[in-house]
C-alpha cells in the first residue's frame, strides 16, 4: 500500500532534513547542477520551482516530442 505524502510531512534523505510531497505524475524537466540533478517544474505564468531529487532509482519516460538523443 502506498502512503500519500503531502506538503509538510519530514524524511531525513542523507542525512538532511527534507519537507515531501508526492510528485507522482507530475511533469518537469531534470536540470544538471553541480550537486546532481534537480527537478524544475514551471508555472503557467513562465516562473518556476527548482527541487531536489531525491530517489534510489527513479523511473524517468523521456517524451515523444522531446527531439532527445
Amino acid at each position: 500500500m502506498r502512503k500519500e505524502r503531502t506538503m509538510g510531512e519530514r524524511y531525513i534523505y542523507g542525512g538532511e532534513i527534507a519537507d515531501v510531497a508526492d510528485a507522482s505524475g507530475v511533469s518537469g524537466i531534470l536540470i544538471k547542477t553541480s550537486s546532481g540533478f534537480d527537478f524544475r517544474i514551471y508555472n503557467d505564468d513562465g516562473s518556476f520551482n527548482d527541487y531536489k531529487l531525491k530517489h534510489d532509482d527513479l523511473s524517468v519516460t523521456i517524451a515523444k516530442d522531446s527531439l532527445a538523443s
